[in-house]
């Protein structure tokens, strides 16, 4: 080694010491700061106080309709998956007792039945029904027991019992689980909580807050909330004039097989009542259904029974697929209510304690 080279065994090099943090731009984080301290002064101000409790409350109070909606649309829909099987018995029933054979399709159908009227039971012993209201299973259950009893010991008196009774609470309850479904609906205030929210976010807008985008989610939950009200007002009209198509349509069929007389005084009613609800919309299941029904117009004018029967179980099915579409729709359209709630509820909570 050279002598003049450094002895690398020397410790004296000298290393600048470490930085205890990288430069920052500070502004970030006093903006931030700066805003989250407007927000909280913002929620502190008595109309933004008092419309952040309105929205609370109000949604709340939405949250508990809901599942009390829920469970009305669960109802009416056991009540149509019943009512299915119903017609398949009561179809085969015609047959016997000239035709032995029948009893082999109704002991098929028969453990779909009491599958069914188990889930209506199951569903009935919810807080939502009360007592008074569910006198009514006491003779689902008596339709249930000669039902089964019928086919055990191919009794028809028995079997025609239970399919009597079936056919009585089919024509009454579906009626009134919609009627409770309508009022329920309507007790959402969907107005009230969009109001509330409109007038969060304004409030907000005024103030130049910028808090991760908090702005940005209220904003969308108001865009969210927007136009709700109306869409559930037009389902539950919707609902309403099915449910009333429905329950004549009901009271037609049981006769239709013997005479078409019944169908036939009905259609006055029945013609521009359907005529009204595809006036309102031109999707394809509407011109699908127009087509029948000026069909059936047609057929009844010209008296031909064998079209005319069976053209309106095509109306009969088309109006039922409409009726679970509308169903489906207003149950979705709460959840989605329950869903943008609940966002905007969590997020003002964050700043509202």
């Amino acid at each position: 080694v050279d002598e003049k080279d450094e002895d690398p065994t020397l410790n004296n090099i000298t290393v600048p010491p470490a930085p205890t943090a990288l430069p920052q731009d500070k502004s970030n984080t006093v903006i931030a700061g700066n805003s989250l301290t407007a927000l909280i002064r913002l929620l502190s101000k008595l109309e933004v106080r008092t419309a952040v409790v309105a929205f609370q409350t109000d949604f709340e109070a939405a949250s508990e309709q809901i599942g009390i909606l829920a469970d009305y649309k669960l109802t009416h829909d056991l009540f149509q998956e019943l009512e299915n099987r119903y017609f398949l018995i009561q179809n085969d029933q015609k047959r016997l007792p000239a035709d032995d054979s029948a009893w082999d399709n109704i002991s098929l159908t028969e453990p779909e039945i009491q599958g069914k009227v188990n889930d209506l039971l199951t569903v009935m012993q919810r807080p939502t029904f009360t007592t008074d209201e569910n006198r009514w299973t006491q003779q689902l259950e008596k339709a249930q027991k000669q039902i089964r009893d019928g086919v055990e010991e191919f009794d028809l008196n028995l079997l025609k019992g239970g399919t009597r009774i079936i056919y009585r609470i089919l024509n009454r309850q579906p009626s009134r689980i919609n009627a409770q479904l309508v009022a329920t609906a309507r007790t959402l205030r969907l107005d009230n909580i969009e109001e509330a929210i409109g007038t969060i976010c304004d409030s907000m807008l005024g103030s130049g807050i910028e808090v991760d985008n908090v702005i940005d989610e209220v904003q969308r939950g108001v865009g969210a909330l927007a136009g709700l009200d109306d869409r559930l007002g037009s389902l539950v009209r919707e609902h309403n004039g099915w449910q009333e198509i429905d329950d004549e349509l009901r009271r037609v069929e049981a006769s239709l097989s013997r005479s078409t007389e019944d169908l036939e005084d009905a259609w006055f009613d029945l013609e521009p009542l359907t005529r009204n609800m595809l006036s309102r919309t031109e999707h394809k299941w509407a011109t699908d259904l127009d087509k029948v029904l000026t069909s059936l117009d047609n057929a009844i004018s010209e008296q031909v029974v064998v079209t005319v029967r069976r053209l309106f179980r095509r109306y009969r099915s088309q109006v039922g697929r409409r009726f679970r579409q509308v169903d489906l729709e207003l149950l979705t359209l709460c959840q989605d209510l329950q869903r943008v709630g609940e966002s905007l509820d969590m997020l003002l909570r964050q700043f509202n304690k």
